[in-house]
């Protein structure tokens, strides 16, 4: 967005506690896609585990 020279929005730097926020979030994020792809990756072609069945 264009601001005029001096109406441009003051930016501050991010917290400590934003910080350790966003890279916990990160590291967490990171774990559940690398087990994801590493379940899809070996998968074989096994039936499910879990089955529904009706009375």
């Amino acid at each position: 967005m264009n601001y005029p020279e001096n109406d441009r929005p003051e930016v501050t730097p991010r917290s400590l506690a934003e910080w350790i926020s966003f890279t916990i979030a990160s590291i967490i994020l990171s774990i559940v896609v690398v087990l994801v792809i590493y379940s899809w990756a070996t998968i074989q072609d096994k039936p499910p585990i879990l089955g529904v069945a009706q009375k």
